[in-house]
């Protein structure tokens, strides 16, 4: 029988809302297994200006230390307390074990082993300073970018900002090649070049793309935009639209280099960069209940060079260990990734995040990437990024997809895995991180390890991608900060929403950020 590996992981979370959120079923029928149970009741809190936060028994729905007991025995009370599970070893469970069921509301006493939530942010916060500190919310605000061919060169709209609508013109700064010999230049795997050196060339090439991209109006457009952010201490995701200019997408947007203000716009804690696919239909909404389930897929066939894959294996494990130790994520392992058994799992489980580990290929004949798992016999089997796509298209609760290809990957081109990540995407999947080179193991282990301490501190998930490229920028001192590219559908860095239902009354918790923070 098929095995895999079943951690189970956990946060606290609140039942706080921050932004308005619908409320539909996601799950699908036939798919069950364990959950914890929970409680409800809504607390309040001040945030003082040093930044921490000081319950206020004035304030309506405050609870103090003295009426918590008594709000065991109230039936009325309504705030939402999970009750953890507690793990002493990871769990092993086979693939006909049943693993996951939506988590049931029930009305039940508090326990003395329970700890008070953590109230969600909006899409981006603060991390937590300590065991009392709680998730500061900050909004995001958009900038949304679309290029379109024309006559030659492309027109490009601010479709929406903090400052309103611009138009302009773009045209590449850079020559046929000359872009992907710089992606190559600035990787470790290049010419030895010191740190200042490969500083120097990114921004020299990132200023140059930033210079050709955000001129006069569009660049008054932006620069108010950043004014608009300091003035609500909020952050800018700028979006990329490139649906109609898709040759486009080879260009090294990651690096877009603001000269002026010194600053990498995907590096920055103030702004983020996202790759926006427009599509017919818009990505539903998806409540949830805990605990969320990811599927780590590792494929490492015989006949390729083989792959660090138990030090990125143990890198998320490391990052969500507090998860773990909770209960309120479920991580499983499938190491010998088969098409067959990927299929099987996705059959018994509702699954929320894949995060894929092998090499990838391009066929240029076809303009497709592919996703490289195992045949029955362990060796390569070259899957065609579209009928991944078509496989996962039916995973109505999947919102995440990584798909890294670590150092030794077999990667042909930089459209290896961005092609399959649009692929994904177009099929419905509503976010998709994509290595777009081979990455070096260190890389990929600072990347993994901050972007899910990220996700699960309650960042969105294009603030945690910038956080993981932070990791790498100021570890590995190289260019390999600009591969993870993400690239979305949906509107917005929050993919889930979680509510409970108490006395026919849904009780909003932001999205799933609070939790694991996508």
């Amino acid at each position: 029988m098929n095995t895999f590996t079943s951690v189970t992981h956990g946060v606290d979370h609140r039942a706080v809302n921050h932004c308005p959120i619908n409320h539909s079923s996601g799950n699908h029928a036939g798919k069950s297994g364990d959950s914890p149970q929970m409680t409800s009741h809504h607390s309040s809190s001040t945030v003082s200006a040093g930044g921490q936060t000081h319950h206020d028994p004035s304030l309506p729905g405050t609870r103090t230390e003295g009426d918590t007991e008594a709000a065991a025995d109230d039936p009325a009370s309504t705030t939402v307390y999970w009750q953890p599970i507690s793990l002493a070893q990871p769990v092993v469970n086979t693939l006909s074990t049943k693993l996951f069921t939506p988590v049931v509301p029930v009305a039940t006493t508090r326990g003395a082993n329970q700890a008070p939530p953590k109230p969600p942010p909006t899409e981006r916060s603060a991390r937590s300073t300590g065991s009392d500190a709680v998730l500061q919310p900050q909004e995001t605000l958009d900038l949304d970018l679309q290029l379109s061919p024309h006559e030659g060169d492309y027109t490009v709209r601010v479709l929406t900002s903090p400052a309103g609508q611009a138009i302009g013109t773009f045209q590449s700064p850079f020559a046929a090649t000359e872009s992907g010999e710089f992606v190559q230049e600035i990787m470790p795997s290049a010419r030895p070049l010191s740190r200042l050196a490969v500083q120097a060339l990114m921004k020299e090439h990132g200023g140059r793309l930033f210079d050709a991209l955000f001129q006069n109006d569009l660049l008054v457009c932006l620069e108010r935009s950043f004014d608009e952010v300091r003035r609500r201490n909020a952050t800018l995701r700028i979006k990329l639209r490139l649906t109609d200019a898709p040759e486009l997408l080879s260009l090294p947007w990651e690096y877009l280099y603001h000269r002026r203000r010194n600053l990498f716009l995907s590096q920055s804690t103030t702004s983020s960069l996202v790759h926006f696919l427009e599509l017919p239909d818009p990505v539903a909404s998806l409540t949830v209940t805990l605990p969320l389930r990811m599927l780590v897929v590792i494929a490492n066939p015989t006949d390729l060079q083989p792959l660090d894959v138990e030090r990125e294996w143990s890198t998320i494990q490391s990052a969500l260990a507090d998860l773990i130790e909770r209960g309120m994520v479920i991580v499983d392992r499938l190491p010998s990734a088969t098409l067959p058994e990927l299929q099987s799992a996705l059959r018994r489980h509702d699954y929320h995040v894949i995060h894929f580990v092998g090499h990838g290929d391009f066929d240029e004949t076809v303009g497709m990437g592919h996703i490289v798992f195992a045949d029955g016999q362990g060796q390569a089997h070259p899957l065609p990024g579209e009928v991944l796509a078509q496989l996962l298209h039916n995973e109505r609760t999947l919102r995440l997809v990584v798909l890294n290809a670590p150092e030794g990957s077999q990667s042909n081109g930089a459209n290896s895995f961005a092609s399959v990540a649009q692929l994904l995407v177009q099929q419905g999947v509503p976010a998709v991180i994509a290595m777009r080179h081979s990455i070096s193991d260190d890389a990929a282990v600072a990347f993994s390890h901050e972007f899910y301490a990220a996700l699960a501190d309650g960042y969105s998930v294009d603030a945690a991608v910038t956080e993981g490229r932070v990791a790498i920028a100021t570890r590995m001192g190289n260019g390999e900060w600009g591969t993870p590219q993400l690239i979305m559908h949906a509107q917005n860095g929050m993919l889930w929403q979680v509510a409970a239902k108490v006395d026919d009354t849904v009780i909003d918790g932001a999205s799933i950020g609070a939790d694991l923070g996508v």
